[in-house]
């Protein structure tokens, strides 16, 4: 007993050690790695910023500043300071990269080096790789890219379908989009950000993709294409008003509402009586984006709705609507308790009481009047 005591204090002493002189050697390493990069940045950041100053001014990078960089790029180590520099430039010069930039890249070999390591199994290096593949724009990234979204890590599948929204070849993306049973994978949140950032033609993407099978992708692409604001697609937009599924409604009100085009305003007035509460609440959200008087009267309507959501939106948009305060002084003279609770609890929670000001100060009778009528109602309720 006391030997296998012994023989055990012996072993763990000895993972002991090991870890100590591991935790060492790491230790010396990174700080060797980070005095050689130091070095490295105070040789040669002044010509790589050269180089970059000279492709802001979009003219083409010389034969001898291409020689100079390759000359160096044989250690890793100064590859990742040329890189890093480069994601500096582009981030800080707040431009679209253009050709000339990718073709650097290209030329250099950064672009082949992250396409190989997304063959890696670290997946965090992989989404890493897509990160940069996008930030370089380059074409030669999109085939690789696109067999990254058959990832199982949707970190992975996010940078990839990211990269591809920069490079912004609209073919490969919709490919993308329809191809690969991992991008529906995504939250709603991240596909809208992506279809936001795509630097392509966006008005064909979001056309193309709002008439897509996968409903979910299709609902998305729709309110990607209201935040375009683009009329031209109004119509096409208003079409899914009437649709079957209840997610391409509440995508088409929503998308409407971002638009803000007054010529919808019939059609969303009809979804207010629409059989599900969630699409009667957006439309009278998208209503008081709008801000359209046509939309008043069928508001009023809706202050009666049973689901409060329904109310407290349509509360809402009758405030957002110029002339609305006119609307809420006739709920108050009405006998809908619930129509007359919900106004005030909107009124509240938007602060109403600068545009109240504004009334009691006009000079139109009318405007005096349901300023009057909502005051002594608001203390009537205070008692």
């Amino acid at each position: 007993m006391e030997l296998y005591i012994y023989y055990t204090l012996i072993f763990f002493s000895g993972v002991i050690q090991f870890l100590y002189l591991y935790l060492l050697y790491d230790k010396l390493h990174t700080a060797i790695l980070s005095k050689l990069k130091a070095r490295y940045i105070r040789l040669y950041s002044q010509r790589i910023d050269c180089v970059m100053d000279g492709l802001l001014g979009k003219c083409r990078h010389s034969k001898e500043d291409l020689a100079f960089m390759k000359k160096y790029l044989h250690k890793r180590l100064i590859q990742e300071i040329f890189i890093e520099k480069i994601l500096e430039f582009i981030e800080v010069s707040g431009e679209k990269p253009f050709p000339q930039l990718s073709g650097l890249c290209e030329e250099l070999g950064f672009v082949g080096h992250e396409i190989d390591t997304l063959k890696s199994r670290d997946t965090f290096m992989v989404a890493l790789a897509c990160k940069t593949l996008g930030e370089f724009r380059s074409k030669q990234a999109v085939q690789p890219l696109l067999r990254c979204l058959n990832s199982y890590s949707l970190d992975i599948v996010y940078h990839a379908l990211s990269a591809l929204a920069k490079i912004g070849d609209e073919g490969a993306f919709v490919m993308a989009l329809e191809e690969s049973g991992n991008v529906p994978l995504l939250t709603e949140r991240s596909l809208i950000e992506i279809a936001d950032s795509f630097e392509g033609n966006r008005h064909f993407v979001c056309k193309t993709m709002m008439k897509s099978p996968n409903e979910y992708l299709a609902s998305v692409f729709i309110k990607a294409a209201g935040n375009l604001k683009d009329r031209t697609l109004g119509s096409t937009i208003a079409a899914f008003l009437t649709d079957e599924n209840k997610e391409i409604r509440i995508a088409a009100s929503k998308a409407l509402g971002t638009l803000g085009d007054a010529r919808y305003t019939g059609e969303l007035v009809k979804l207010l009586t629409d059989a599900e509460w969630e699409v009667r609440a957006l439309a009278a959200g998208a209503l008081g984006s709008i801000k359209s008087p046509l939309a008043l009267n069928p508001l009023k309507k809706a202050l009666s709705d049973r689901q409060w959501h329904v109310r407290f939106n349509a509360a809402g948009a009758i405030l957002a609507v110029p002339g609305g305060l006119k609307t809420a002084a006739r709920v108050f003279l009405g006998n809908d308790p619930f129509a007359k609770d919900i106004l005030m609890s909107a009124m509240e929670n938007l602060r109403f009481a600068e545009a109240l000001s504004r009334y009691e100060a006009s000079g139109d009778v009318n405007e005096q009047r349901s300023a009057k009528i909502i005051r002594n109602y608001m203390a009537k309720v205070k008692e």
